[in-house]
């Protein structure tokens, strides 16, 4: 259902704007005439009902631009919905999918247009990596610089260091410890402009409970493509993968993902990529996502970007991560010709929100 959430976030904004705009009817009043006291004997009548009918009205009609706007996300919808949950189609402006470990500078403004940053390759590092993180300054000179690195939840320690920088840069490169594991804080301090000031930021470090050891050769399974993953489990839980498929010039196909339970030892999950993405899909004036579906047949395919997460098992024991032994596996060729043509099977829940969605559109 990943795929389809910005979907669903764009429905609820509609749906708002459409409660807000609705008109609504305005209230009737009704006089009542009192009657005066009386004493005279009325003879017994019969009672008399009267019925009014009144024609259904016809529903009010959203504005034209309110109804453009859902069919916009009525056709993205129902291409979304031609795909499994386990794939989801990648393009190049996809940037949190294509490097979800990407670490966000944390910058520090000071006086005088004076700032301090830091910078790192990446937010989560995995045993036996060393942390690698970079203090970098802007207008202003500084001195006794360190770099502290403590565990987040105990607030513990873990190490500290003197650094020595070059124009303004100072690198810090921590070996890595056995007992680090789970979210650490990165800590510089320095002297500057007469002042001892800090700044820090948050990362996460893995001792890896499964690693990705192997792609073994591709299958064709119905309509997808299987990728057949082996990992070396550490630890057994439930597992899920995620990784993008690319082509061999680095064009971005599809996220796949899949979850699993594994026992320790040897294991493989294996990853399916639809043929819809494989091969492209119709490319007619309808389509909101062309973009989405480029690949050609016969493609040399990479898989790279793996994210192994073993799943919580409760509240009270944290997430566990996993890595691969190296960053990308070459696939080889692949005809999409051989794969069936099916789509998936929406489900109930999604043909429902699919008919709401075209028929806020106006479709019949």
């Amino acid at each position: 259902m990943q795929q389809k959430s910005w979907l669903l976030a764009v429905l609820l904004a509609l749906f708002a704007v459409v409660w807000w705009q609705w008109p609504t009817d305005q209230p009737v009043s009704t006089l009542m005439k009192k009657a005066e006291p009386t004493t005279t004997v009325v003879a017994e009548t019969k009672q008399v009902t009267t019925v009014t009918t009144q024609a259904p009205s016809k529903p009010e009609q959203l504005p034209q631009t309110m109804q453009q706007s859902f069919a916009l996300v009525a056709t993205a919808y129902a291409e979304e919905l031609q795909l499994p949950d386990y794939v989801r189609p990648l393009t190049l402006a996809d940037t949190q999918l294509l490097a979800p470990n990407q670490f966000i500078a944390q910058q520090l403004p000071l006086e005088g247009g004076a700032s301090v940053s830091i910078e790192a390759d990446k937010y989560r590092f995995s045993a036996p990596e060393p942390v690698v993180v970079r203090l970098k300054a802007q207008n202003i000179e500084l001195s006794q610089v360190q770099v502290l690195l403590k565990n987040e939840l105990s607030g513990e320690l873990l190490v500290t260091e003197t650094l020595s920088g070059s124009r303004g840069e100072y690198v810090a490169t921590l070996p890595a410890e056995k007992h680090w594991d789970g979210p650490l804080i990165v800590e510089f301090q320095f002297s500057g402009a007469g002042q001892t000031q800090s700044v820090q930021t948050g990362i996460e470090y893995s001792q890896p409970v499964a690693i990705i050891t192997a792609v073994k050769p591709l299958l064709a399974r119905g309509s997808d493509m299987v990728i057949p993953v082996q990992i070396q489990v550490e630890l057994a839980g439930t597992y899920r993968l995620r990784a993008n498929l690319m082509t061999a010039d680095g064009q971005p196909v599809a996220q796949l993902t899949a979850s699993a339970d594994l026992a320790e030892g040897t294991q493989t999950l294996d990853l399916k990529a639809h043929k819809l993405v494989l091969q492209g899909a119709p490319r007619d004036s309808t389509s909101t996502r062309q973009d989405a579906f480029h690949s050609d047949p016969a493609d040399h395919y990479l898989l790279t970007t793996f994210q192994l997460e073993r799943r919580s098992p409760s509240p009270f024991e944290p997430a566990r991560y996993g890595r691969s032994a190296q960053p990308e596996f070459a696939l080889g060729d692949f005809d999409p010709a051989q794969l069936t043509d099916a789509v998936a099977e929406p489900s109930a829940e999604d043909r429902q929100r699919l008919e709401f969605l075209q028929k806020m559109a106006g479709s019949e």
